[in-house]
């Protein structure tokens, strides 16, 4: 006796298709799980799939990668079972459940199954893989032309523009700029990028600035002695060169021993003029230095401001006497008050963090000071 026709409502075929979209699941398990035909299971996935494309509900991109292996789960069982990649293909459509693959791949986007393709074409007829995949042929060759196109898009061309400038400006520096510096000179370029955006580069070119170090204190101030104004008042580029010097002695370390840098910079060119290196911190490193910055200048450095801190060296007699001898007057800032010099911290921190903190051999800092 024939089995009578039975009828489905419109949310049971809705709930049945999703079983089936949801889960991933074959097919004929879940027809055989709810006691449908198989072939009509199929229609309603398809016409649920249809439905929600068309509302554009797609399923989670997070579902596609799952999709995908089943695919090739799939392609690769039917090379299995023939014994022979491409005749598999060519088989007759009863003998495999290529239906329950189409629902696989039907969760899958485009790209996605291009993708299969390509990495499975070697093995597998193209156009059988494409009528089961549910995609064109003609799109299929498409995509292979596009992927291996030497055109980019204007966004990468951008992109790679800014790696080489970055990379120029980085190796141009000697490896010591970060990213507000190299933004600061794309800027100048002309170039708009933000300070992001270059730090974002640096980090996948795997480049990086030199960062600051700890320091130690080298400003012994002498109570006895007498501490002359300050001049400068923090006004340190009064807009030619010689009218303000910034002066200060920072400690270097040494494989032979402590070892001491003092410098002489020009606050409006910030030209280092003169510097001096010795082993200890006496009132003679400082009138070295001066002597030298004297002597860049060809003498003519008379009514210069030599601002300073209030170390000992610097409120010594013969410092002063030193400047006097050369016609420069003498400024001291406040006590532990850094803001006051900063013109020469910052001569220190350019220094050492671009500089001496790379060096590798013993003798480096003594090298790099009188080159």
């Amino acid at each position: 006796m024939p089995r009578p026709r039975r009828s489905y409502s419109p949310e049971y075929r809705v709930e049945a298709a999703h079983r089936v979209i949801d889960s991933g699941r074959p097919v004929r398990e879940v027809a055989r799980e709810l006691d449908v035909h198989e072939n009509l299971l199929h229609k309603w996935v398809r016409e649920e799939r249809r439905r929600m494309a068309a509302a554009g509900n797609r399923v989670a991109d997070a579902a596609i990668p799952m999709m995908v292996a089943g695919n090739l789960f799939l392609l690769r069982s039917a090379r299995s079972w023939s014994g022979c990649g491409r005749r598999s293909l060519n088989r007759p459509r009863a003998s495999r459940s290529w239906k329950s693959f189409g629902v696989l791949c039907g969760t899958a986007s485009e790209v996605s199954r291009f993708e299969l393709m390509a990495a499975e074409c070697a093995g597998f007829d193209v156009t059988r893989m494409a009528e089961l995949l549910g995609v064109s042929t003609s799109g299929y060759y498409r995509f292979l032309q596009v992927r291996a196109s030497t055109e980019v898009s204007a966004q990468v061309q951008r992109r790679r523009d800014l790696e080489v400038k970055i990379l120029a400006h980085h190796r141009a520096s000697g490896g010591t700029y970060g990213s507000p510096r190299i933004t600061a000179d794309l800027h100048a370029e002309g170039e708009r990028v933000s300070k992001n955006t270059v730090a974002a580069i640096m980090a996948g070119l795997g480049i990086e600035g030199i960062s600051p170090r700890t320091f130690k204190t080298t400003t012994i101030s002498d109570p006895a002695a007498a501490c002359q104004p300050d001049l400068v008042g923090r006004r340190f580029d009064r807009g030619r060169p010689d009218r303000v010097w910034s002066s200060d002695i920072t400690y270097l370390t040494c494989g032979e021993g402590e070892m001491f840098l003092c410098a002489i910079r020009d606050e409006h060119s910030r030209r280092a003029l003169g510097w001096a290196v010795a082993d200890h911190m006496r009132a003679e490193l400082v009138i070295h230095a001066v002597d030298r910055a004297v002597f860049v200048r060809g003498g003519r450095c008379r009514g210069a401001i030599l601002h300073s801190d209030r170390g000992g060296q610097y409120t010594a007699q013969a410092t002063a006497e030193a400047c006097a001898r050369h016609g420069l007057l003498r400024s001291m800032g406040a006590t532990g008050i850094c803001w006051d010099n900063v013109g020469a911290e910052s001569l220190w921190s350019t220094f050492k963090h671009e500089c001496y903190y790379r060096a590798h051999l013993r003798h480096e800092a003594r090298t790099n000071c009188h080159s």
